[in-house]
């Protein structure tokens, strides 16, 4: 347990606002950590990326990612995240540390992630609801 979590001297303490809502977290192998959520003023329903100490990286975006769906850190500082697809884009994508689009990651799956995990060889387990129950897909390369 990290005795300084949450405490000034050293521990993560951002200003958010008034009003909080964190649904998602995923913690970078540098230590950003990507947090997702109603966080305050200004951008709402968003990702946001902190350091250790709790300041915004405010050069920091994950456009096409939705805060509803998961998102996971790899161990190259990539980033696995969901969104809402209709079947015919995919639901899932990869983004660069920065959060700038991984052009490289063009997975054929075209539904909305409900989880994501990753095997220790780098394969992607992702599941997702359909109508008859859960289903996954096939293991994909990270």
């Amino acid at each position: 347990m990290d005795e300084a979590f949450g405490q000034p001297e050293g521990g993560f303490v951002p200003n958010f606002g008034q009003y909080v809502t964190v649904r998602k977290i995923a913690v970078q192998p540098d230590g950003g950590i990507i947090l997702g959520g109603y966080l305050g003023s200004p951008g709402g329903d968003r990702f946001a990326r902190y350091d250790k100490s709790g300041n915004e990286d405010t050069s920091f975006e994950l456009t096409g990612c939705e805060t509803h769906y998961p998102i996971v850190a790899l161990g190259d500082g990539k980033l696995l995240c969901g969104r809402n697809s209709p079947n015919t884009v995919p639901g899932l994508l990869r983004k660069n540390a920065d959060g700038s689009p991984d052009a490289s990651f063009l997975p054929a799956f075209t539904r909305s992630p409900g989880a994501i995990a990753v095997a220790a060889d780098g394969k992607m387990i992702v599941t997702t609801a359909a109508v008859a129950g859960t289903q996954t897909t096939p293991a994909l390369p990270a």
